[in-house]
């Protein structure tokens, strides 16, 4: 998702000759905007994702013994509810997803600010100013990339335990593997 945000921002630097306040501020508008949307396509993943992991629990115990035994897969309110309110832990804090992607935006947009106004007073050109962009907002990609895996991680684990808890009329128990690093 965030590729074709940079994507965008590069169309958006090339369709003006030189990059003025006035045209900052558009910019950014338009940034600001595409930004926005970034949390709803990420959430609609994970909803896809815990979704599919659901069914798949439920079908590879039941494709192992040979017998439809886990009849309670979750409703997609579960789904939805797992997706909205799972926590992502960093060791020191945990906050709702949404809060983590919210924040990797806000960073995005703040350096993408300074990197469009350091290249407009040195005097770059819009491909330098757009060369620092993709510079100073590779770390912020790269930590989105992380935290969607993470997230993907957490739901997985709280979706399996859900479908678990609500099958366990015929799940007398269950045995957990961890590797931690």
């Amino acid at each position: 998702f965030y590729s074709n945000i940079l994507k965008d921002i590069e169309k958006t630097i090339k369709q003006y000759d030189d990059i003025t306040p006035t045209s900052l501020n558009k910019l950014l508008k338009e940034i600001r905007e595409n930004l926005s949307e970034s949390y709803p396509v990420i959430k609609n993943d994970l909803f896809d994702f815990a979704d599919a992991e659901a069914g798949w629990v439920s079908g590879a115990i039941n494709g192992a013994v040979g017998v439809d035994l886990m009849r309670n897969v979750l409703r997609n309110s579960t789904v939805a509810n797992i997706v909205n309110t799972s926590l992502l832990n960093t060791g020191n804090e945990a906050h709702p997803i949404k809060t983590w992607f919210e924040a990797i935006d806000k960073s995005i947009l703040f350096d993408i600010e300074g990197a469009i106004k350091l290249g407009m007073v040195t005097g770059e050109t819009n491909a330098e100013i757009y060369q620092r962009v993709l510079n100073i907002t590779n770390t912020n990609i790269t930590h989105a990339q992380n935290l969607t895996r993470t997230a993907i991680s957490v739901i997985s684990n709280e979706v399996r335990q859900r479908t678990y808890e609500d099958n366990e009329d015929v799940i007398k128990g269950y045995e957990r593997f961890e590797k931690l690093d």
